[in-house]
């Protein structure tokens, strides 16, 4: 949505989203391993959602503890509802 309600056409506002989505999931960690990464990329890496996300679900999937598989869904519950509202106010923003 906030992409949507910054970009003009259909074209370049699914380029954009697909840029976006490729970048986090090679900065997330999904593809190998933030150690591997230099220290400047862990820090971004560190609060993109996919990675909240990875951990969520690589926490889930190995038992881990229950604040570790219930604080990355909390903070990824903050970020949609960040984006939301981003998203909202854009849309409403270019409607006007």
């Amino acid at each position: 949505m906030i992409i949507g309600g910054l970009v003009k056409n259909v074209e370049a506002t699914s380029a954009l989203g697909n840029t976006v989505a490729f970048t986090m999931m090679f900065l997330s960690g999904s593809f190998w391993m933030l150690d591997a990464m230099p220290k400047f990329l862990q820090d971004v890496a560190k609060v993109l959602p996919l990675t909240f996300f990875r951990e969520a679900f690589r926490g889930g999937a190995d038992l881990q503890g229950h604040r570790i598989t219930l604080f990355n869904p909390g903070i990824l519950a903050l970020w949609a509802a960040g984006s939301m509202m981003l998203g909202v106010i854009f849309v409403k923003r270019r409607e006007c």
